[in-house]
């Protein structure tokens, strides 16, 4: 059993640690505390911090149940143990993480009693194919879809301000970017859409979709995603940088 004044310590490290996290803006999703099946995979709850996931379960790689299934070189997909997120197409849907928007009245109430605009920005994530394909290159593709309600609010503001809007590459509604992972094991590569996304911020997001996928036929690849970096803007806070809810 731990002394007394080592787990005071390690509570302080705990607190300091939010408290870090709050002066950064953004929220890490690392999906630690989420319970695991001895499968060592599991469904998300819905929502999860705001976010409803799709074709993602949690995972658990140092689970007993993958010891004769996953090699030892992919025991690196959590990049803040025990767990991260496994992702694939499943149905015919790439795996995804969206928020409420016009579409979804009640999600949408939800938020607004948490004084959170439906909408969010993406920081980054850690990444990685797992093991290698059959044959060449993993590509890994994000798609980022603009909230029509963050476009309206938007124009509105800039309206009120006499200010003329730029137009970006997301002005559009959606934005790209994607990562060749070349045959063979790979560490977890951390996107960062703040340095690699070609000048293009990733916010006022309904939703994002992630797929892998190899081959001159594209086929679906599964990958793991890890430490989530998402950020809410409170009502009546915007321009003051995002709200954080806390790791999850």
């Amino acid at each position: 059993m731990l002394p007394l004044t080592t787990l005071f310590l390690l509570l302080l490290l705990l607190l300091t640690t939010l408290l870090s996290a709050s002066a950064n803006n953004t929220t890490t999703l690392n999906f630690d505390s989420l319970p695991t099946h001895p499968s060592g995979l599991s469904s998300l709850p819905s929502p999860y911090h705001h976010l409803t996931f799709t074709s993602f379960s949690v995972f658990s790689p140092h689970s007993p149940s993958f010891r004769n299934i996953l090699t030892p070189s992919d025991r690196n997909c959590a990049t803040s143990p025990p767990n991260a997120l496994l992702g694939s197409r499943q149905g015919g849907r790439a795996a995804s993480f969206f928020i409420a928007d016009d579409d979804d009245a009640a999600d949408g109430a939800r938020m607004y009693k948490t004084r959170l605009r439906p909408w969010f920005a993406l920081r980054g994530f850690w990444v990685k194919p797992l093991n290698w394909p059959p044959e060449g290159d993993v590509t890994i593709s994000v798609r980022g879809y603009k909230s029509s309600r963050y476009h309206h609010h938007h124009h509105r503001n800039h309206e009120k301000e006499g200010k003329e809007e730029e137009e970006g590459e997301g002005d559009k509604g959606i934005l790209n970017w994607h990562v060749d992972f070349p045959a063979g094991y790979h560490e977890p590569f951390f996107v960062d859409l703040r340095k690699y996304g070609r000048g293009t911020v990733w916010d006022g997001l309904r939703g994002v979709e992630v797929e892998a996928r190899f081959g001159v036929q594209g086929l679906d690849w599964e990958f793991c995603l890890d430490g989530l970096e998402v950020g809410f803007e409170e009502v009546g806070k915007e321009g003051q940088g995002q709200v954080v809810l806390g790791r999850g």
